[in-house]
């Protein structure tokens, strides 16, 4: 088992390493390290500089956690399930600090050149954000059909339920074994259709999140960037939806043992079921870069055009003017990573760096949030540490 759990531990570092080194070309040309610059002065040699050492840094740090999990599974091996919760937070810490260091240079770099981007006043806000979308950009269709096999597995769970031992297989091995049981009950039975629920629910708000985010707008083609912000959200809509209908497909196959012991679906089958679909979540916004920043003409094309949802005063929201625009101001990106403007009612928009979206900080909701996940972050990774270290 150790000698499983070490070569994963080895494959997530340098999935991870890889996936940070990419993480600059990915961004739109209007960001270095989170600072708004001309696009222009990318391609100068302090910037192509600056985005290399990052990258250089990035994999070094990646190659030094891959030394000491190597080190550490060759003189201490019963202690590689444990480090393997910890070994990812080794690296993001380290890709942190190694941001925070360009970030800091970016910002210097604008400062001595004095460089203001284009189509922004001197003195004024950034503009840089687009329109937010609407639930219409949801493709319900993914989150139909899920919640239907939801209902279809209650439906047999509930049917079948006279039927079932006094004692329910609940956990099966990589064998699909059973290897733990509970007593028969109807909270028992509908237990993985109440996960698959509520694995749903989840989903569809990070879908509905992704609708309504505000996404960075380039101010040297602001009708390209749109289409390219209208065709990002319609893939990753997509891509979340199969990602849904994949999670709630795989639990429905774990659930069948329990339901019927004679049918026992491969462990394999079950897996890629169940990850697969997560594969497009990864590569589409690598492919389309920040914002849909790398997509070409012809994935826009079909997005051309003025949106009735985009006129008006949302339309321009780049333009420098209203609340929307203050997303572009460097004073409201700390690190220039994390939104926090209290005049901005937005609650979720685009970072600067790499292809996440994030949160308006200054909106209570997002306080909220973030508190609760790192309390439950916290108490988990203490209960899971503690769980392991007696295994």
């Amino acid at each position: 088992m150790y000698l499983a759990v070490f070569v994963i531990n080895v494959c997530v570092s340098v999935l991870c390493g890889a996936f940070m080194a990419v993480l600059p070309s990915r961004t739109r040309k209007a960001f270095l390290f989170g600072v708004r610059v001309p696009e222009a002065i990318q391609e100068r040699g302090d910037c192509v500089r600056l985005r290399r050492t990052y990258v250089a840094s990035v994999l070094i740090c990646a190659a030094a956690v891959i030394a000491l999990e190597v080190i550490q599974y060759f003189i201490r091996p019963e202690w590689t399930v444990v480090c393997a919760l910890y070994y990812p937070l080794l690296l993001a810490a380290a890709q942190l600090y190694v941001y925070v260091r360009r970030w800091k240079e970016a910002k210097r770099l604008k400062a001595e050149n004095g460089w203001i981007p284009a189509g922004v006043p001197e003195g004024k806000a950034e503009g840089g954000v687009g329109p937010r979308g609407s639930l219409r950009d949801v493709p319900w269709g993914y989150y139909i059909a899920s919640a239907l096999v939801i209902l279809v597995c209650a439906i047999a769970a509930l049917a079948l339920y006279p039927s079932l031992p006094e004692r329910i297989a609940t956990h099966f091995d990589i064998n699909m074994v059973p290897d733990a049981w509970s007593g028969k009950s109807v909270g028992v039975v509908l237990m993985m259709p109440m996960f698959m629920a509520g694995t749903l629910v989840l989903m569809i708000l990070v879908g509905a999140a992704l609708a309504y985010s505000r996404m960075q707008v380039s101010a040297s083609d602001m009708a390209r960037s749109r289409a390219q912000i209208r065709a990002f959200r319609s893939g990753m809509g997509h891509c979340v939806g199969i990602c849904a209908l994949g999670l709630v497909a795989g639990m429905a196959l774990l659930m069948l043992p329990t339901l019927n012991p004679d049918i026992r679906p491969p462990f394999w089958l079950t897996m890629l079921v169940l990850l697969g679909p997560a594969i497009p979540l990864v590569v589409f916004p690598l492919r389309a870069g920040q914002s849909g920043g790398r997509l070409r003409s012809r994935d826009v094309e079909r997005f051309l055009g003025p949106k009735p949802a985009e006129t008006g005063k949302a339309a321009g929201a780049a333009d420098g003017s209203g609340t929307a625009a203050a997303a572009g101001d460097d004073a409201k990106w700390i690190l220039g990573m994390f939104y926090y403007n209290p005049d901005d009612p937005a609650f979720v928009v685009a970072d600067r760096f790499g292809v996440n979206i994030g949160f308006n900080y200054a909106r209570a909701v997002a306080k909220v949030l973030v508190i609760a996940a790192g309390a439950a972050f916290v108490v988990f990774y203490v209960w899971i540490t503690v769980v392991l270290a007696r295994l």
